[in-house]
């Protein structure tokens, strides 16, 4: 029987390591929100979108697209790596582009 238990975790760490590339919830929020921005001020950066933008925050309809987001994110495909190149994005073009690597 001694034998068989480092078969059994050599199975159970290959069966987590796909789940290692994946984004936790709060990533998920971090990249869908930059994302939401970037896309939102690229119809123009002023002061006034900006106090906009930071309005819509606590908006109803802003959150229900966060939350629908944040699960697509999390459960259809979104990986760390998309997580670090949307935060990195300048622009919403390099933020589509982060997100069209991973389809």
């Amino acid at each position: 029987m001694r034998s068989g238990a480092p078969r059994i975790l050599l199975l159970a760490l290959f069966a987590l390591a796909p789940g290692c590339s994946k984004p936790s919830t709060d990533e998920c929020e971090q990249l869908c929100r930059r994302f939401s921005e970037l896309n939102y001020l690229e119809q123009g950066d002023t002061p006034e979108r900006r106090a906009r933008w930071a309005a819509m925050q606590t908006e109803d309809a802003f959150l229900k697209h966060l939350d629908n987001c944040v699960t697509q994110c999390k459960y259809e495909g979104g990986s760390k790596d998309m997580v670090v190149c949307v935060k990195d994005a300048k622009t919403a073009s390099d933020a589509r582009a982060c997100v069209a690597e991973e389809e």
